[in-house]
């Protein structure tokens, strides 16, 4: 299953990676700021990016020859990076962050000498990518200060921020059982919420403001079960997952695709194994299991 997503989503990396290099033309997304970026198969630059950051997650639980590896992780990586995705961006980084945090409280000598020298080897790849592509250095550096800095966004950051103001102020004032199914899809770019019958819903652009917009203290119990899945299968590649997609949700709308839950059923698959418990004692020297008149052992 993880092989089959690692496997659609390179290609689809493939695809963004020739669109921005101007082999395929005429498929690159023109955002609100100008900037044009590629949508590989998924018509969406963002989705690329998170896509391709779950594949560069998913990829490390495959057991893939060193070649293959190298090359899942260069393709999605400069996938991930030509997407301009700053929510996928932020994501992978608070993952890595945690399984390195994780390798050194436990121990993980081996996975940490090997971090120390993959890093110099991608930093150095993406600074001769830099500096062979004039303007992208300071395009990426721009991008990657505006999720930290409102003096660094450019319009679609800015158009995002009142999008999450007027969905932060619906939540606010919503009743205690939301304003309906929808109703956070429903705030425009510039922050105007449209309340009328014939109005176009689209989806919110952060899962934790539009699920209390669209149903208040009913959606807490699944925003704790959300949280505390990828809490408890942290260690393992779903919970890991669940970490990215919510993450890239607080500024995306990651939550609703099928991807997410492909991860939820990770972190369940992961938790029935761990539950299972150990296998039962050996019989003590010279007994024999006995069958009963049911056929079942006793």
């Amino acid at each position: 299953m993880l092989f089959g997503f690692v496997l659609g989503v390179s290609l689809s990396s493939v695809i963004a990676l020739l669109q921005q290099a101007g082999v395929l033309t005429g498929q690159l997304f023109s955002d609100s700021s100008g900037l044009l970026r590629p949508v590989g198969l998924v018509d969406e630059p963002d989705w690329v990016g998170a896509f391709a950051g779950l594949a560069i997650l998913a990829s490390a639980q495959l057991r893939l020859p060193r070649g293959a590896l190298t090359a899942v992780l260069l393709i999605n990586g400069g996938a991930l990076f030509f997407s301009f995705a700053r929510a996928a961006w932020l994501g992978l980084g608070v993952v890595v962050a945690i399984i390195a945090v994780e390798a050194l409280l436990r121990g993980r000598t081996r996975m940490v000498r090997a971090a120390l020298v993959a890093l110099p080897i991608v930093a150095i790849a993406w600074l001769a990518l830099i500096t062979a592509i004039p303007g992208i250095g300071t395009v990426a550096g721009t991008r990657l200060a505006s999720i930290f800095s409102e003096e660094h966004r450019d319009l679609n950051a800015v158009y995002r921020g009142q999008q999450l103001a007027k969905l932060n102020e619906l939540a606010a004032s919503a009743p205690w059982y939301g304003y309906g199914l929808g109703a956070s899809g429903r705030v425009s770019p510039i922050g105007h919420f449209d309340s009328s019958a014939g109005a176009a819903s689209s989806v919110s652009s952060s899962w934790i403001l539009g699920l209390l917009v669209d149903a208040k203290l009913l959606a807490l119990p699944l925003i704790a079960v959300l949280i505390v899945l990828a809490l408890l299968a942290i260690r393992d590649i779903g919970g890991r997952m669940v970490i990215f997609a919510l993450i890239n949700s607080l500024f995306s709308n990651l939550l609703l695709s099928p991807v997410l839950w492909l991860a939820i059923a990770l972190c369940l698959l992961a938790r029935s194994r761990s539950g299972r418990g150990s296998d039962p004692a050996p019989l003590p020297s010279g007994m024999q299991p006995h069958v009963g008149h049911r056929g079942v052992l006793s």
